[in-house]
């Protein structure tokens, strides 16, 4: 059956904002379905920036137009448009504010999953889609990933994508080649970002703790956690939000839905009990767990069958990944943990006066008091410092141990490779070397990813 919703845009131009990977997905996947349409293609970087996949699309399509701003164009040759707006993209931005104004509707690759999903679900009684959506601060990755991977290995037709890497139509594309009878499973991982303009919010929204990030992007906390509120907002009354009672967070923001509401925490003994069969390190990480057990029971799976399908789950890159052990020293990459509370929680595994910590990175404008006493209080024994917010981690150190002999163990540097090589020389066969900044990545690295391999890749290159 044609999509209703694609014939909706068979005769409006297309315009796509941000050409990343989701600008990528949702090119190809329209242009595949609406080959004679004409598209407008922006990003504020040169060609040459770009993917080179670019050039060989756009080269290949004679109804491409690509460009860097607006001001080529009239205000006519952007009516009758359909806007796909890459997430982060703010809509107050001039370009977006401009297309608005000529009259064009706005979306992006996330809802267009959804519109495709509730076409589908209207249209297959025997077929159903049930959409899961995980947000909150931290570990919803790993959250997402262990849904997903409790529901496969219990062989529930499953699929996985989202800000985890894989474009939410891609996603929809990869179930689209094995529809599957009764039902499927199509679970993303929800930014605030891909939140903030959604109107649509899945059948079942899992969210967890809510803390301050993103506020080089946010006026505020506040605006921030409004963009979360999306996962919920429209909800129905037969749709259901799962979140973690122990977040005053989750818990504001799951009295928006509709929906039945079904909550978890570490004091409820039988899903800890549960959760526990887990490999994955820290108390942290028993949230990250329990939300995929509450959804394996909804849909009838037995403890056991949920037992082993956690025990058999690895935890994912640059989360308190073990990269390299030597001469009795543990280097774990912990990458991830751009937000001083998942440091503070990565420092609580392990024992008092062992770890040698490697901290600090770009400026979010977060606090750094709590990160700071934990330090102190966990004995760590030396401290690699990364700029900016390093020095603001020193500056909150020093405030509550003026003068004491741990300074002499603390150094800044602007290298991930001098910064693992001060921590060497600092640990001692049982210690371990942690990289768990507190801070996100953007001025020395291309991202967490990058950073975490450089960690790695200094790790390594001591064993030589």
């Amino acid at each position: 059956m044609q999509s209703t919703i694609l014939n909706e845009l068979t005769n409006s131009q297309i315009i796509i904002f941000g050409l990343g990977n989701e600008g990528l997905s949702t090119y190809r996947f329209l242009y595949s379905q609406l080959p004679t349409n004409n598209f407008i293609l922006i990003d504020e970087r040169p060609l040459a920036e770009l993917n080179p996949v670019w050039n060989k699309l756009i080269k290949n399509n004679p109804q491409v137009q690509f460009t860097t701003s607006l001001t080529e164009l009239s205000q006519d040759k952007l009516r009758n448009s359909f806007l796909f707006k890459t997430p982060g993209i703010p809509i107050s931005h001039p370009i977006v504010q401009k297309i608005i104004d000529a009259g064009s509707e706005i979306s992006s690759n996330t809802q267009l999953f959804f519109d495709l999903v509730k076409e589908h679900n209207s249209n297959n009684k025997n077929s159903k889609i049930i959409t899961i959506g995980v947000t909150g601060t931290k570990g919803k990755s790993t959250t997402a990933t262990m849904i997903h991977h409790v529901l496969q290995k219990n062989k529930l037709p499953s699929y996985l994508g989202g800000n985890i890497g894989q474009p939410a139509i891609d996603t929809w594309l990869e179930w689209d080649k094995n529809q599957h009878q009764n039902q499927s499973f199509l679970i993303l991982e929800l930014s605030s970002h891909q939140l903030a303009e959604l109107k649509t919010s899945p059948n079942i929204a899992v969210i967890q703790d809510i803390v301050s990030e993103h506020l080089d992007y946010y006026d505020d906390f506040e605006q921030y956690f409004q963009a979360k509120t999306q996962i919920v907002r429209f909800q129905t009354k037969q749709n259901t939000v799962i979140f973690n009672k122990d977040s005053k967070t989750a818990t504001k923001l799951s009295k928006l839905s509709q929906g039945k509401k079904i909550t978890f925490s570490l004091k409820n003994k039988a899903l800890v009990a549960v959760a526990k069969n887990t490999s994955l390190m820290g108390k942290h990480n028993l949230y990250n767990v329990i939300p995929a057990i509450i959804i394996a029971q909804k849909f009838n799976l037995t403890d056991n069958q949920i037992e082993k399908a956690i025990k058999t789950f690895k935890s994912l890159p640059h989360r308190l990944e073990l990269v390299a052990e030597i001469n009795g020293v543990k280097y774990y990459d912990d990458s991830i943990a751009t937000i001083p509370e998942a440091t503070i929680a990565a420092l609580k595994i392990f024992p008092k006066n062992s770890v040698i910590l490697i901290a600090g990175g770009y400026e979010r404008q977060q606090k750094y008091q709590a990160l700071a006493k934990e330090i102190c209080a966990r004995q760590i024994k030396a401290l690699s410092l990364l700029p900016p917010t390093g020095q603001r981690l020193l500056v909150e150190i020093e405030r509550l141990n003026p003068c004491n002999k741990f300074r002499a163990s603390i150094e800044e540097f602007t290298s991930m490779s001098e910064a693992v090589y001060f921590a060497t020389q600092k640990a001692k066969p049982g210690d371990v070397v942690l990289l768990s900044p507190g801070a996100a990545s953007f001025n020395n690295f291309k991202n967490y990813i990058d950073r975490g391999n450089q960690f790695k890749d200094a790790a390594k290159k001591l064993k030589v």
